[in-house]
């Protein structure tokens, strides 16, 4: 819960509006609601293992041009194998500062064109 509020902060001011989802349940159904406008989806990678996965997979298939970030207090090459099967768009790793995530969406929006 506090890491989803300071996200959810950081978003903000970076002039976003965040939606926030405290289960893949929730993501999945944020994602299909507002998938024709998001800008990029914030995935983090620890709260789930192969749930996470999963999550991206399902997220891929209903919304394929939304850029994803994934998030994780693991080195970003545990990530990249975790995600081998579906991949993202940018990696944020944590503790992050809000440089480092504006860099992070800003790479996502980039390499999903």
């Amino acid at each position: 819960e506090p890491i989803l509020k300071t996200a959810a902060m950081l978003i903000k001011a970076l002039k976003y509006v965040p939606f926030t989802a405290r289960d893949n349940h929730e993501a999945l159904a944020v994602v299909r609601r507002r998938a024709d406008s998001l800008k990029a989806i914030m995935l983090d990678a620890d709260l789930g293992g192969v749930d996470a996965v999963r999550l991206l997979s399902s997220i891929r298939t209903t919304a394929p041009a939304v850029p994803v970030i994934v998030s994780s207090g693991s080195v970003e090459e545990k990530v990249a194998k975790q995600f081998a099967d579906s991949p993202y768009d940018s990696f944020l790793g944590k503790p992050y500062t809000l440089a480092e995530l504006k860099t992070a969406i800003e790479t996502a929006q980039i390499k999903s064109v």
